[in-house]
């Protein structure tokens, strides 16, 4: 199935085995996603976590948390603040940079193709 959020202050979004999880304007709270896609527009707060077989997505990250476990992938297409955490065995990319930051375990794999500002460590 599919869950839609315009905005989320607090609470949880989860996301299962095929389901499809949209949150508009993500400020607080979690969204939670586990073998299914999960997209954010804006993220200013909150965080957005992607367990083994799951993919997410946030267009644009002005703060909070995308944290990626083994086995999931996640996308941030423009980072101004914030950060994106790889654990060992995720997938992390960010298309833009222009703050924040993206930290890799050992074993994982981090890619950002802009680096204007911000940190990847």
């Amino acid at each position: 199935g599919s869950g839609i959020v315009s905005t989320m202050s607090g609470g949880t979004q989860a996301i299962s085995s095929g389901g499809l999880g949209v949150v508009s304007a993500l400020n607080g709270g979690t969204q939670i996603i586990s073998s299914g896609v999960g997209t954010v527009s804006t993220m200013s707060g909150g965080s957005q976590e992607i367990l083994s077989g799951g993919s997410g997505t946030v267009s644009t990250m002005s703060g909070g948390k995308q944290t990626i476990d083994s086995g999931g992938s996640g996308t941030v297409s423009t980072m101004n603040s914030g950060t994106q955490t790889i654990d060992s065995g995720g997938s992390g990319t960010v298309s833009s940079m222009n703050g924040g930051t993206q930290t890799i375990s050992n074993g994982g794999t981090g890619t950002v193709n802009a680096l204007n500002s911000g940190y990847q460590n």
